[in-house]
């Protein structure tokens, strides 16, 4: 499901008009993260309703940033931790924070089958 990187340049755009409407360079790496994720989320939906990509921008930039419970943010706060990511461009950290999205939902979903397997090895 996650083969195709999910940060195609509209999408990329999308992302960073929402997440660039709170002064990103200001804001905490988790904060940031959060933003993203919401933006992420909603940009989910609308894609599945069929949303216009201009509509799609506009609602973006009122998307609620994700719950400081949800368990992506950590690895994408984890990740900005590594490298000084106030000093490059918001479409650069906007592509490394999907792509390390990305690779989350991966290793979760090869998590998941390896857990199935067990189970199913267990009954």
């Amino acid at each position: 499901m996650y083969a195709e990187s999910s940060a195609t340049e509209w999408r990329v755009q999308a992302i960073c008009a929402a997440v660039g409407a709170y002064g990103w360079r200001t804001l905490t790496a988790e904060m940031v993260a959060r933003r993203l994720l919401g933006a992420v989320d909603c940009l989910s939906v609308l894609e599945v309703i069929g949303a216009t990509p201009d509509a799609c921008v506009h609602d973006l930039v009122s998307a609620d940033a994700a719950d400081c419970s949800d368990d992506r943010i950590e690895p994408l706060v984890h990740l900005m931790g590594s490298f000084r990511w106030r000093t490059i461009t918001l479409n650069r950290l906007v592509q490394v924070l999907l792509e390390a999205l990305d690779d989350w939902w991966s290793r979760r979903d090869e998590l998941d089958a390896g857990l199935a397997r067990l189970l199913d090895e267990l009954h």
